[in-house]
C-alpha cells in the first residue's frame, strides 16, 4: 500500500519556483500551498541539487542497516545537518533521517534489527 503524498508534485514546483524566481521567502512560499517554512526551505535545496526529479513524492523505499549506519556515523562524526546528510545521500525525508537518528541515540544498532512497527505522532527530538 503506497502513502499518498500530502503536497502534489504541482504544488511543490509552485512553492520552490516562487523562492527561486519571484523572490517570496521560505515562508510567503509555504503559504501559498498550507506547508511550513522548513518544508520549503528542504525542496528548495533538493531542488537545486537533483533538479524537479527531487521533489516527485516516492513513496518508501526500503534502506539497508549498512546505508542507515553510515549516514548516521557521518552525521554525528562530521556534524552534517539533516538537510546536508539528506542531499548527500538522497533520502528525501527529514523526518526519515529524524527518526533513524532517535532510534539510534536510543537503542544503538539493535534498534535496526528488530522489527518495530511505526509509531504514529512519535515525539522526534529533531525541528
Amino acid at each position: 500500500m503506497s502513502q499518498k503524498s500530502k503536497y502534489s508534485l504541482e504544488a511543490r514546483l509552485l512553492a520552490v519556483r516562487s523562492v527561486l524566481e519571484d523572490n517570496l521567502s521560505f515562508r510567503q512560499a509555504g503559504g501559498l500551498i498550507g506547508a511550513g517554512h522548513r518544508q520549503v526551505r528542504w525542496w528548495v535545496a533538493h531542488y537545486r541539487a537533483y533538479g524537479k526529479k527531487a521533489l516527485a513524492p516516492c513513496g518508501r523505499v526500503p534502506y539497508s542497516l549498512s546505508f542507515k549506519l553510515r549516514i548516521l556515523e557521518d552525521i554525528q562524526t562530521n556534524g552534517l545537518s539533516l538537510l546536508d546528510a539528506s542531499l548527500k545521500y538522497r533520502v528525501p525525508s527529514q523526518s526519515t533521517l529524524c527518526g533513524w537518528l532517535y532510534r539510534y541515540k536510543k537503542d544503538g544498532e539493535k534498534a535496526f534489527l528488530m522489527e518495530k512497527k511505526k509509531e504514529k505522532n512519535r515525539p522526534y527530538p529533531c525541528g
